[in-house]
């Protein structure tokens, strides 16, 4: 039963009904519509009516918007269904004679009282000629009309001054001249002869364009018409320093990224001839990655890695897609896309840990050096895994004592991974406290940290490289103790490295949880469950995950802990 508002009531529920519009009817396939408004109060019924009255009048000017889309393929069915009627017509007249027929009964027309015999003897010539003075004015209003037509038939606008009409309207003009022509074949005996429309898909739905393709069809409208086409400004030019420079200010890269990408650009520029990034080629770019495979290294005097070559393109590749987004490049295709050496998938092999061994080996050999970096950062990376840049970078103040606040044991030594302005740990899952192992203190470790001047870096020795990164530096002077001095020369360890797999493996003999582990790892915590990035978890309390540190079994044998310092 009604109540007006355009509701009705079944049962306890309100539900709201409406005819559609008969014009969008059989576009929707109905001709009412009715909507439960989920309610049994009559008032919000009501409201809920209006509000959905409102939303209806738009959803009727949507519909009829997309009804007046037509297809692009509807519209070129359409000229080809016509093109095919109107051609079949005029065959049709040709072959039973009316064609002539009708020029001779034209009083006004040049062919006024000719015979047919005549007419068939006239030459091509003469013959064009008089179909173009019968046709030529007829055609162009004819062919308007049929443009009007045939938009009005599918609800679009008739405006003869839009791009849509004037372009329907040259098509159908151009399909009248094809059947001109094909009647002048025709009487040239060439009876088999049937003429193509071209399709209009494209010129009426034409494809988006880029920005050089726009300039072209531009230039060449101007030069159809007789313009002189505007004077085209020379870009200017786009040294391959300056962008690498504009990349790093926008993406504040630190000085190596800076360097290693200028040191490649530079060697680029000067191996293809040019400091125009706009002018380097594909064919370039190839010249410049077969030389670069065919040099040697410096350092090792072997030719240098494909994988060397494909990190320099990708880094140069990913200046020029940079520079393109932002304007200062223009290029449909990048240079560098797929012109990286193709590898083996097997790749280098990757880093191992030292075998309990090795590692054995090298802090018994660290014990015999004088100088703290040797005499205790093997220690130190041995029993807390944590990275070479991370300790290097760690200050006196961070190995620290830390109480529990729940319980009143004895305050745990930690050495505590935290931000300043110099130190930039590699994730915010970096940011830890690692709890000492047992044997590290008993080392003696503690004592060395006591004499340490206040503020002083754990190993005041290591000096900043150029760019200055501790790392860099500590790298070097680590690798070369480790493969000069204590002699493990194996390229699968990494010598700094491979202390954290190892404690990666030790400590699974205290049977840590996942949480524990990447905790104490600096690994990323909690990731796959609905608490992942909440708070700093383990991270941040060493006296939850110092039992783990206490279960790990030592490096050194028994009868060798604890040694002479």
């Amino acid at each position: 039963m009604g109540y007006g508002d355009n509701i009705m009531r079944r049962g306890n529920r309100w539900f709201y009904r409406c005819r559609m519009p008969s014009r969008l009817a059989p576009l929707v396939g109905r001709a009412k519509l009715v909507y439960a408004l989920r309610t049994e109060d009559r008032n919000v019924a009501r409201l809920l009516a209006a509000d959905l009255r409102l939303r209806l009048a738009t959803y009727w000017s949507r519909i009829e918007i997309l009804a007046r889309e037509t297809p692009p393929h509807v519209v070129a069915e359409l000229m080809r269904r016509w093109f095919k009627s109107e051609l079949e017509a005029a065959y049709r007249r040709y072959s039973d004679g009316s064609e002539f027929r009708n020029v001779m009964r034209d009083p006004d027309g040049p062919s006024a009282g000719r015979e047919a015999s005549v007419l068939l003897a006239m030459d091509a010539e003469h013959m064009i000629e008089t179909l173009a003075d019968e046709h030529a004015r007829r055609d162009y209003w004819r062919g308007h009309e049929m443009a009007h037509q045939m938009l009005a038939s599918f609800g679009l606008p008739c405006d003869r001054h839009t791009q849509e009409f004037q372009t329907l309207a040259q098509h159908v003009v151009r399909g009248l001249s094809l059947i001109h022509e094909a009647r002048l074949q025709w009487a040239n005996g060439k009876m088999g002869y049937a003429p193509k429309l071209p399709d209009p898909s494209d010129d009426l739905f034409p494809a988006p364009r880029t920005r050089m393709q726009r300039r072209r069809a531009e230039d060449k409208a101007d030069s159809a018409a007789g313009k002189a086409p505007e004077p085209k400004v020379k870009p200017k030019p786009a040294m391959v320093d300056d962008l690498i420079i504009a990349w790093a200010r926008e993406n504040t890269a630190d000085p190596k990224a800076i360097y290693e990408r200028q040191r490649i650009g530079a060697r680029l520029c000067r191996m293809v001839g040019k400091d125009d990034a706009a002018l380097i080629t594909a064919d370039d770019v190839i010249r410049w990655k077969g030389d670069r495979l065919a040099m040697l290294s410096k350092r090792t005097g072997k030719p240098i890695s494909p994988v060397t070559v494909i990190q320099e393109i990708n880094l140069m590749s990913a200046i020029w897609n940079w520079s393109k987004a932002n304007r200062l490049l223009e290029f449909d295709a990048n240079p560098f896309s797929g012109i990286a050496p193709k590898v083996s998938k097997r790749g280098k092999q990757p880093v191992r840990p030292y075998t309990t061994e090795e590692a054995a080996r090298v802090l018994a050999f660290a014990r015999t050096c004088r100088k703290p970096m040797q005499r205790w950062l093997p220690w130190v990376l041995g029993y807390t895994g944590a990275r070479l840049g991370e300790v290097l970078y760690s200050r006196k103040q961070d190995v620290r004592a830390v109480q529990s606040p729940v319980r009143s044991d004895d305050p745990i030594m930690v050495l505590d991974i935290s931000p300043d302005r110099e130190r930039f740990p590699k994730t915010a899952w970096s940011v830890r406290m690692i709890p000492l192992h047992p044997d590290l203190i008993a080392e003696g470790f503690l004592d060395y940290v006591a004499e340490l001047p206040e503020g002083s870096v754990l190993f005041p020795s290591v000096k900043p490289d150029k760019f200055g990164n501790l790392a860099g530096t500590g790298t070097k002077t680590f690798g070369n103790w480790i493969r000069g001095k204590v002699g493990i020369t194996d390229p699968r360890i990494n010598p700094a490295h491979s202390f954290r797999h190892l404690f990666e493996d030790r400590m699974l003999h205290a049977r840590p949880t996942p949480d524990e582990a990447n905790a104490l790892g600096g690994h990323e915590t909690g990731g796959d469950t609905a608490r992942g990035g909440y708070g700093n978890g383990l991270r941040g309390m060493p006296w939850l995950t110092f039992a783990i540190i206490d279960r790990m079994p030592s490096i050194l044998p028994s009868d060798q802990k604890g040694g002479a310092q």
